[in-house]
C-alpha cells in the first residue's frame, strides 16, 4: 500500500459562519459513524475506524507553516493479518475483527475511544477539497471546515481567499481530546 500524503486545514466554526462555496459544485452529502483509537503518547497518529468498514491511521509528518502535512499509511478494508496495522496500533488483537479491537482499546490504558457521528457536505474547490462537517461526539457537538490539498500553495490560496489564514489549525485528535 502507498502511503497517501496530503496537506490538511482544519477549524471551528464557533458558532460563526462557514465560508460560502455556492459558486462550486457540491460533490455530495455523506453520514456516518466514525471511531476513533486516540493515544496520547502518539498525537502524531490518528486512527479510527471508518463508518465500522475501513481501518484508516494517519501520521503528521510536518507543519508547513498553518498547514498540516499528513500521510495515511493505513486505509482499507479490515484484515486481521496486515503487518502495518500491527505496528500502527499496538497492543490491539487485529486479528479478531473490530468488534474484539475496540472492546480491548475501550479497557487499554494507551488508547481513547471515542464514538463520532459525523454528517459532511463536500466540495471541490479547484485543486483543494473542502468539506462542512457536522460533528457529535457524545455530549459535545461543534462544525468544522476542513480542507485538503497535495499542494500546499493551492491550500494556501484557499485560506487567503475565504480569509481564514489566521485561524487554528486543528486535526481531529486535538478537537476530540
Amino acid at each position: 500500500m502507498t502511503d497517501r500524503r496530503r496537506f490538511e486545514f482544519r477549524y471551528v466554526t464557533d458558532g460563526g459562519r462557514a465560508p460560502d462555496f455556492a459558486e462550486t459544485a457540491l460533490l455530495g452529502t455523506e453520514t456516518r459513524t466514525d471511531i476513533y483509537l486516540l493515544r496520547p503518547v502518539r498525537p502524531d497518529l490518528l486512527s479510527k475506524l471508518r463508518g465500522n468498514k475501513r481501518l484508516q491511521v494517519k501520521r503528521l509528518l510536518a507543519w508547513a507553516g498553518p498547514l498540516q502535512y499528513w500521510g495515511m499509511p493505513l486505509d482499507h478494508a479490515w484484515s486481521g493479518t496486515d503487518p502495518v496495522m500491527t505496528h500502527l496500533l499496538p497492543g490491539l488483537p487485529i486479528d479478531r475483527g473490530p468488534e474484539q479491537l475496540l472492546d480491548t482499546a475501550n479497557h487499554h490504558n494507551d488508547y481513547r475511544v471515542i464514538t463520532v457521528a459525523k454528517k459532511r457536505r463536500l466540495f471541490q474547490l479547484g485543486d483543494v477539497r473542502a468539506e462542512i462537517t457536522t460533528v457529535r461526539a457524545g455530549d459535545r457537538s461543534f462544525q468544522t471546515i476542513g480542507f485538503e490539498a497535495d499542494q500546499a500553495a493551492a491550500l494556501i490560496a484557499m485560506l487567503v481567499r475565504y480569509k481564514i489564514a489566521d485561524r487554528s489549525n486543528r486535526d481531529y485528535g486535538k478537537l476530540l481530546a
